[in-house]
């Protein structure tokens, strides 16, 4: 299992469009065969933060995600531009 977290802050004032791209981002997302989980949660103490959370059968899955087309289109085709930081990291299970 491969699991990506993931950390952003967007610019102020493009909050309410970075939620409908998420939406649509995560409904294409759970769609994929290797995606397990997949979670994008909002600071209460900052809106405009956000969280990922992405659960994949295998590294193989996650690569398919990224170069989905609804990857293109949602991430580097709008909430890119929407983005102030970023930072990801990558997590294997412990066992």
């Amino acid at each position: 299992m491969t699991i990506l977290a993931v950390s952003m802050t967007i610019h102020p004032g493009k909050v309410e469009e970075c939620i409908r791209l998420l939406k649509l981002m995560r409904t294409a997302t759970l769609a994929e065969p290797g995606c397990l989980q997949y979670d994008t949660i909002q600071s209460d103490e900052n809106p405009l933060h956000f969280f990922f959370y992405e659960r994949y059968k295998d590294e193989a899955a996650l690569e398919a995600h990224r170069t989905s087309a609804h990857f293109a289109k949602y991430i580097t085709g709008g909430v890119d531009a929407l983005v102030a930081t970023r930072s990801r990291e990558l997590y294997h299970p412990v066992e």
